[in-house]
């Protein structure tokens, strides 16, 4: 192998690992979670999959593919700051892969290691991997659905590459909520290649309807997640005014006993005031007593 070749090669696995520690070294970093973070962390750790379309609640919004994610992540790790921040931080690693897959297909030599580069070390995406958001899934299925276009594309447009296409975008887009305008522009540009000769009218016409079903299924879950920002994890917890930290309650979230010590707890308590109050599960009686005090005021 020339030596030209040879050394952008190792620049490139060195940009990676560079990229890859820098994401690890952010969520090992000491430090509590953030509100929203503390949100997230609210609304899944009680929550069992029955309710995984249940409306969130501390006004919070999230697909439906993260919000699954977070809860498997808290149910085999326990609830804990690195639980739930696990799941971004492995998307955001496939991410540095994918981009760098992406990359190498319409870029070379300087270009690309410029590219890799900056991706790898930008300071907002090595951000979104400690974030326990949604962020950094949003990168990952946007650079999916990007390669698996491209990748169809370039296979000549088979119809078995059409089914393998249209199936991965089925089970990813309900991951990001921003993949619907990634999937619905991506179908466009098939849709004019085939339309210039380039892909095959057949193998579009079977992605589209995988990638469109996906696309329903998460604009429908978003909805029934968001639908009034009420129901069992908001209107037990928040009036409708904005409250006082005196009048700030939860029922039926956080045990003190049962997660001694976690930062959840703690953090929650130092951001909104008045802490955590023991309660029962929620459901009925957390509905009653949210009635009830509305009845009083």
């Amino acid at each position: 192998m020339p030596r030209f070749e040879a050394r952008p090669s190792r620049i490139l696995v060195a940009l990676l690992l560079i990229g890859g520690a820098l994401r690890i070294w952010a969520v090992l970093l000491p430090g509590s979670l953030w509100f929203d973070e503390l949100s997230t962390g609210l609304n899944v750790m009680d929550r069992s999959w029955g309710e995984l379309l249940e409306p969130l609640g501390f006004w919070q919004v999230a697909p439906v593919g993260f919000v699954a994610a977070e809860m498997a992540a808290v149910r085999l790790l326990g609830v804990a700051d690195f639980s739930l921040r696990l799941f971004p931080l492995i998307v955001s690693l496939a991410s540095l892969v994918l981009f760098w897959r992406l990359a190498t297909r319409f870029l070379s030599g300087s270009t690309l290691l410029g590219a890799v580069g900056i991706f790898a070390v930008s300071p907002a995406l090595v951000w979104y991997a400690r974030k326990a958001k949604q962020y950094a899934s949003d990168m990952f299925v946007t650079l999916v659905l990007v390669l698996l276009a491209v990748r169809f594309v370039e296979g000549r447009s088979s119809q078995r590459e059409a089914w393998v296409v249209g199936v991965i975008g089925l089970l990813a887009i309900p991951f990001s909520q921003p993949a619907v305008f990634v999937a619905a522009g991506l179908l466009v540009v098939l849709g004019v290649d085939a339309w210039r000769g380039g892909s095959s009218y057949r193998g579009v016409a079977t992605i589209a309807p995988l990638w469109g079903l996906g696309c329903l299924v998460q604009v429908w879950t978003s909805l029934r997640l968001e639908r009034r920002q009420c129901g069992r994890h908001v209107a037990v917890r928040q009036p409708v005014r904005q409250p006082a930290d005196e009048d700030f309650r939860i029922d039926g979230h956080i045990d003190r006993e049962r997660i001694s010590g976690d930062r959840l707890c703690r953090g929650f308590a130092a951001g909104r005031g008045r802490g955590c109050r023991r309660g029962g599960r929620g459901g009925r009686g957390g509905r009653r007593s949210a009635r009830a005090r509305s009845g009083s005021r």
